[in-house]
């Protein structure tokens, strides 16, 4: 086992840096390699067996954007599983650990190297966090020989690469001593470098005389809502003291915060908003959509305006693995846009080329019906799958609610019938939203903040519930299975088919873990397939594209501006999609839907024609 570590520029706008140095560690011998041609060679000699860095999405990437013509080696050892990230590894064994009780970050030590190396082999590690740190400052030595570096320069670069290779060794102890399985780890490191290079190699294209546009539209809205709104002063700043006078008056049960104070939070007043009168819980709609306005210009369009800098190219941090098996995305979170209205349609196709996305249809509601045969439960929803793949339970659920056969459902619903089609809305939303355990309150906030339930009580919002759970027997056993584990303490859930573990002890958790955790491995499983392809193998109808976003169940991809050449992509990329998603859910089929745009734009909808896809717009 070999450890490496770059030490590089500082990254700027979360693009992929210059690397500096290259320094590698074995059990005989560490090297500070400073010249480019010596990094290739040797890095293609290490790739060949097996090696290991802490965060290798961050090493691998910057040796494919300094040195691409190593990019076969690099990731072969990707795909033979001689790549190994000890933080990568380090969340998956506090994810399966009660003691750090499932938190990937841990709670007992941290995730970063440094604290990897406090708990296992107690030694603090110096020079990580001071401002004058060697880790901030190589771009000075980038033209001087390593002879002539800095004792401490030397040290630091070589330390990482060291404490890697020992940290790795220390992972292994302790997941035999706790019984964590670390089999799925390296699929995970692989998607890990994958997701790094989309974000930070990659990049997307955005529109910035558009988002310069809806930054404006944003920012003079924001102004009008808070002119017209009591609670904010005429100098535009949150009049807090008055907004929680007046809630206090009208809802004397107001939540607290932890300090004592009534809390004006959306996550613990929404839910509340049902009960209140109409005029305090217009107010608090109100400004919770201010600050959404606000959160939208300052954490999504205002970072995407750093694109200006760099040709109209936008990268974004990658994180590969959070609790829920999910990637993560930061700075900005490309992951949680706005789906309606302008933001994400600022995001286009680079000159010459289009957008091609595509996106699994009711994938958690499928990895739901999956887990529920994997543990033993007869599923309804399963069956009717594996009779017709495009089975509608959405169309179901409403035509068992109103009271009509599917069929005269169907029908109505082609025939623009409004009360089928409210009736199927909300079934969706009930389908996504309740088989993660949430309660009656909670659903009806949550509906009210899309439009739905505004006529309705929270009281008949629990016995419209009820009635969703008639519809779907399968969901009571596995509520009942989830409260029997949240009574005892909590309890580790080993996903079927990757063998990675999570430990947690919320009901809501215990319901969500199994099948947003399913639907994240099948995703993942694609999502190495489809950069494969689009990199490494000629062959493919995906060869040449770019893959640019991956968003929990939906791939985004830049391909070439020509009918024939999309269409093929497209055929190829549900092709693949399909197959890793089932590779994770067998039994219960998958379905992709797939659109061609020039901007990522939400409504847009492709249809197949003669064998082609047409494009959006």
């Amino acid at each position: 086992m070999i450890g490496i570590d770059f030490e590089t520029y500082l990254i700027n706008s979360q693009a992929t840096p210059p690397a500096v140095c290259l320094t590698t560690s074995s059990s005989e011998i560490s090297h500070v390699i400073l010249e480019r041609e010596d990094c290739t060679q040797l890095l293609a000699r290490i790739f060949k067996g097996e090696w290991c860095a802490h965060n290798i999405a961050f090493d691998a990437g910057v040796a494919v954007a300094n040195m691409p013509e190593i990019m076969d080696e690099i990731w072969d050892s990707f795909r033979g599983g001689r790549a190994h990230c000890t933080l990568v590894r380090e969340k998956l064994l506090n994810m399966g650990d009660p003691l750090e009780r499932g938190k990937a970050h841990g709670i007992n030590y941290g995730v970063d190297l440094a604290s990897c190396v406090k708990r296992y082999f107690g030694v603090t590690l110096g020079g990580k966090e001071e401002e004058d740190a060697w880790r901030y400052r190589y771009a000075e030595l980038a033209n001087t020989p390593v002879s002539g570096w800095p004792e401490g320069a030397v040290r630091y670069a070589i330390e990482d690469a060291v404490w890697a290779q020992k940290v790795y060794f220390a992972q292994e102890e302790r997941a035999h001593k706790i019984g964590v399985d670390l089999s799925d780890a390296s699929r995970q490191a692989t998607v890990a470098f994958v997701w790094a290079w989309w974000a930070g190699i990659n990049g997307v294209q955005i529109d910035t005389s558009r988002c310069r546009e809806e930054v404006s539209r944003l920012e003079s809205l924001i102004e009008i809502n808070k002119e017209q709104h009591s609670w904010y002063r005429p100098d535009g700043t949150f009049d807090k003291k008055k907004a929680q006078q007046e809630c206090v008056a009208a809802y004397p049960n107001m939540p607290l915060t932890e300090k004592g104070a009534v809390s004006l939070s959306k996550k613990t007043v929404g839910v509340l908003l049902p009960t209140m009168n109409e005029e305090i819980a217009e107010k608090l709609r109100a400004h919770y959509q201010i600050q959404e306005d606000r959160d939208e210009v300052v954490k999504m369009l205002s970072p995407m305006l750093r694109a200006e800098r760099s040709e109209g190219r936008l990268f974004f941090k990658a994180d590969a693995l959070k609790e829920t098996g999910r990637t993560g995305a930061s700075d900005p979170n490309m992951q949680n846009r706005k789906v309606e209205g302008e933001t994400r349609s600022c995001i286009i196709a680079e000159e010459g080329r289009v957008l091609l996305w595509s996106d699994f249809g009711q994938a958690e509601v499928r990895s739901f019906a999956f887990v529920c045969q994997a543990e033993g439960i007869s599923s309804l929803m399963a069956e009717r799958w594996r009779g017709d793949v495009n089975w509608d339970p959405h169309l179901y659920a409403a035509a068992m609610i109103l009271g009509l056969t599917e069929a005269e459902a169907g029908r109505r619903l082609a025939e623009g019938d409004k009360q089928v089609a409210k009736a199927r809305k909300l079934a969706k939303v009930m389908n996504f939203g309740l088989l993660g355990g949430i309660g009656a309150a909670t659903f009806h906030a949550s509906c009210q903040d899309q439009g739905l339930l505004l006529d309705k009580t929270t009281s008949e919002v629990a016995a419209m519930i009820a009635e969703w759970k008639r519809v779907w027997p399968e969901v009571n056993e596995y509520f009942r299975r989830r409260a029997r584990l949240a009574d005892s303490g909590g309890g580790s859930y080993v996903f079927p088919i990757s063998g990675r573990g999570r430990f947690t002890e919320r009901y809501t958790e215990l319901c969500n873990t199994p099948f947003q955790g399913v639907t994240s491995d099948g995703a993942k499983e694609a999502m190495l397939q489809i950069h494969h392809e689009c990199y490494f193998d000629a062959c493919s109808p995906l060869y040449g594209a770019t893959p640019i976003l991956f968003v929990h169940d939906e791939f985004v991809l830049e391909v070439d501006d020509d009918r024939g050449v999309w269409s093929a992509a497209a055929r190829r990329l549900e092709e693949v999609m399909v197959k890793g998603m089932e590779t994770h859910t067998p039994d219960v089929p998958a379905v992709v839907e797939s659109t061609v745009a020039r901007r990522w734009v939400k409504k847009a909808s492709s249809v197949w024609d003669n064998g082609e896809l047409s494009l959006w717009g």
